[in-house]
C-alpha cells in the first residue's frame, strides 16, 4: 500500500470541487494507477459508493487486483454469464449467486464487466416474497420445507453435491442455495438445533452459522397462474406439466417473472465511473446486436418459441438509466457527451531493462519528486540503490499488474516491476466455479472432432458424429453440426452450439449404445450413474475417514535454504 501526497494542485481541488457538486464530466490524462486514485477518492470525497465499468473482465479484475495491493480497498467484481441468456441451457448457478450476492449487499465499490450491464434479474421485493429463513432454536416443519424448495427449483437428491439440490435424511436436511457452499440443517423432533455449512465434496462442516437464508434457483417461480398462461406449444406444456422446471426453461423467463431489472436498478444510489466512455458503449452496442441476432436466428431454426420480452437489456434501455446517474468518465479519448473536462498531467516511464546505474541517477534527477516503487523484490532494490548511493526516502509496497509513470500533478514517481526489470506480471485470472470440471473431454472447437467419433449431446444422449454441413435457411448458408442417433434419427446443430457437445468416454473398444431422440433412456442413464457416484463417493469417504485414523509422519518445517528456494 502506497500513498499519493500533494493533493493541493489545481487539476484535483477542480476534479473535488466537481465530485463534491455531483456534477457529471470527465477526467482524462490517465494512467491506470491515477485512475484507481481517482476511483478511491470519488468514494471519499462523494460520500457514495462507486460502480466502475469497464470494456472487459481482464480490465475489472486488474483493476481490484491493484486496488487492493496500492491502496489497500477492497473492490467486488459483479461477474456475468458466460451462457447467452438464450442458450436453451441453464446458466451457472455459481455465477447468478455470487451476482445476487453483490447486488443484494451493495459493496462500496462494485467492478462490472460492460457484459454483465445487459442481464436482468428479479427485483429486490422478489427475495424478499420468496425465501426460507432458518433459525437455530426455531421449529419447521420438514415437510413443507422440502415442498417449498421443489417450488423454488430445488431438485430432491440422495446426497447434495451441486447448486440447487437439497436431501431430506430423517433429522438432517441439505440445502445447496445460492451460497458457496452448501447448508446442514440437523432438527431435534421440530426444532433447528444445529446449522453448518459443509464441503459438498468431502461432506465435512466447514462453519457454524446461527441463522441462514434459502432463496429460489431461478429468476422466477412456478406458479400455478403462470403455468396455465405458458401455452407457446403443446410440447412445452407438456414438458412444464411433467417436470416443472425443465431443462431450457430460463429463456422463457418473461412469462414466469414480469418485474426483471437492470443492474442500475439495484444500484441506484452509486456514482458510475465510466473506463473509457466510447468503448464501454461501443461493447454494450456490439453485445446488443449479437444478442438479438441471436433471437432472430434462433426462432428460425425453431431453437426457442417467441420471447414475451428479451432476455437482456437494449442499447437504449442502458443509456436512458444512466441518465439517472452521476457520471464521470476516465476517457483519454474524449468525446462530446459531457462539457466539464478535468485533464490531468501525466507521463509513461520509460522501460530501464534493469540497467541499475540508470536507475539510480533517474531517481538522483527528479530529487523533487515523490518516489514510490512497486515491487516483489523489495530487499534487492534497496541494496541496489543503497549501493550507488540514493539517499532519498523511498516509499516500498508489493508489485502491481499496473504500468507506473510520472503523476506531474502529484510531483510522485511510481516505478514498478516492469519499468525496473521489464518483468511483466501474471495476468489475473476469475476463479469461475462450473458444474463440471475441464477435461480433455470438453469440445471446443470442430477441429476437437472428427466425423464417426462418438459424442455425448447435454440434452439428447449418445449420438455419432457424422460430419459438418452447410445448409440454407430463409437464403442464409450456415454451418451445422450433424449428430446421428439410434434408428438413424439425425440432429441439426448450429456449429456456435459445439459446447453443447462432449467426447464419449467408455471403457475399452466396446462401442455404447446410441440414445434415442425424445426419448427417457438418456434420462434415466443420468440418473442411473448419479446413483453409482454416490455410492462410490460413499465408498472413499469411508476410506479416507480409515487412512485419517491411522499414524502419520510428521516432517521437520522448511529451513531458511528451502523458503529461499
Amino acid at each position: 500500500m502506497f500513498t499519493i501526497n500533494n493533493l493541493d494542485n489545481e487539476n484535483y481541488s477542480q476534479f473535488q470541487y466537481l465530485v463534491k457538486s455531483r456534477y457529471s464530466f470527465v477526467a482524462t490524462g490517465l494512467i491506470t494507477i491515477l485512475r484507481l486514485f481517482l476511483l478511491k477518492q470519488t468514494a471519499k470525497i462523494s460520500k457514495k459508493k462507486v460502480l466502475f465499468i469497464t470494456s472487459t473482465e481482464q480490465n475489472a479484475l486488474k483493476y481490484q487486483n491493484d486496488l487492493l495491493r496500492a491502496f489497500d480497498v477492497k473492490a467486488e467484481i459483479l461477474p456475468f454469464q458466460n451462457i447467452s441468456m438464450y442458450e436453451t441451457i441453464s446458466p451457472n448457478g455459481y455465477e447468478y449467486g455470487e451476482q445476487i450476492r453483490i447486488l443484494r449487499e451493495k459493496p462500496e465499490i462494485v467492478i462490472a464487466p460492460v457484459k454483465v450491464m445487459l442481464e436482468k434479474f428479479p427485483d429486490e421485493e422478489f427475495f424478499v416474497k420468496n425465501s426460507i429463513k432458518i433459525k437455530v432454536g426455531e421449529d419447521i416443519d420438514t415437510k413443507k420445507i422440502g415442498e417449498t424448495l421443489v417450488q423454488f427449483g430445488y431438485k430432491r437428491s440422495t446426497m447434495v453435491s451441486d447448486i440447487g439440490e437439497f436431501s431430506i435424511r430423517g433429522d438432517i436436511i441439505d440445502v445447496y442455495s445460492l451460497d458457496k457452499k452448501p447448508v446442514r440443517i440437523e432438527l431435534w423432533g421440530d426444532e433447528v438445533v444445529d446449522l453448518r455449512y459443509f464441503d459438498n465434496e468431502t461432506q465435512k462442516s466447514i462453519e457454524k452459522v446461527k441463522e441462514v437464508e434459502i432463496l429460489p434457483v431461478h429468476k422466477f417461480i412456478l406458479t400455478d397462474e403462470n403455468r396455465k398462461t405458458f401455452n407457446l406449444s403443446l410440447e412445452l406444456s407438456e414438458q412444464l406439466q411433467e417436470e416443472g422446471y425443465f431443462e431450457g426453461i430460463d429463456v422463457y423467463q418473461s412469462y414466469f417473472n414480469s418485474k426483471l431489472v437492470t443492474v442500475l436498478d439495484y444500484l441506484k444510489d452509486y456514482v458510475v465511473i465510466i473506463d473509457e466512455t466510447a468503448e464501454v458503449y461501443s461493447k454494450f452496442e456490439s453485445f446488443d446486436d449479437g444478442y438479438k441476432d441471436q433471437i432472430a436466428e434462433n426462432l428460425k431454426l425453431g431453437l426457442h418459441y417467441e420471447l414475451r420480452e428479451k432476455n437482456h437489456v437494449v442499447f437504449e434501455e442502458f443509456i436512458q438509466k444512466l441518465a439517472g446517474f452521476v457520471k464521470i468518465g476516465f476517457n483519454n479519448f474524449l468525446d462530446d457527451e459531457m462539457d466539464e473536462i478535468v485533464e490531468f498531467n501525466t507521463l509513461p516511464l520509460k522501460n530501464f531493462e534493469a540497467n541499475l546505474d540508470d536507475i539510480s541517477q533517474f531517481i538522483k534527477n527528479n530529487s523533487n519528486y515523490d518516489i514510490v516503487i512497486a515491487t516483489d523484490y523489495k530487499e534487492r532494490v534497496k541494496e541496489i540503490l543503497k549501493e550507488r548511493e540514493v539517499f532519498k526516502i523511498i516509499e516500498f509496497t508489493d508489485s502491481i499488474t499496473s504500468h507506473g509513470g510520472i503523476l506531474e500533478d502529484f510531483k510522485t514517481i511510481i516505478f514498478t516491476d516492469r519499468e525496473l526489470f521489464n518483468k511483466r506480471s501474471k495476468e489475473v485470472t476469475a476463479s469461475r466455479k462450473s458444474y463440471y470440471k475441464e477435461k480433455p473431454e470438453y469440445i471446443e472447437n470442430i477441429n476437437d472432432i472428427k466425423e464417426g467419433e462418438y459424442v455425448v449431446h447435454s440434452i439428447h444422449g449418445v449420438g455419432i458424429y457424422r460430419g459438418l454441413s452447410q445448409q440454407e435457411i430463409d437464403g442464409q448458408l450456415k454451418d451445422y453440426l450433424t449428430i446421428e442417433y439410434a434408428a438413424k434419427d439425425r440432429l441439426h446443430i448450429p456449429a456456435e452450439q459445439i459446447n453443447l457437445l462432449v467426447r464419449y468416454r467408455g471403457s475399452g473398444s466396446i462401442k455404447p449404445k446410441l440414445s434415442r431422440m425424445g426419448g427417457k433412456d438418456w434420462e434415466n442413464t443420468k440418473a442411473r450413474v448419479k446413483k453409482e457416484v454416490e455410492q462410490v463417493a460413499y465408498d472413499l469417504l469411508r476410506l479416507y475417514a480409515r487412512r485419517k485414523m491411522q499414524q502419520g509422519i510428521a516432517f521437520l518445517p522448511d529451513t531458511n535454504w528451502q523458503v529461499e528456494m
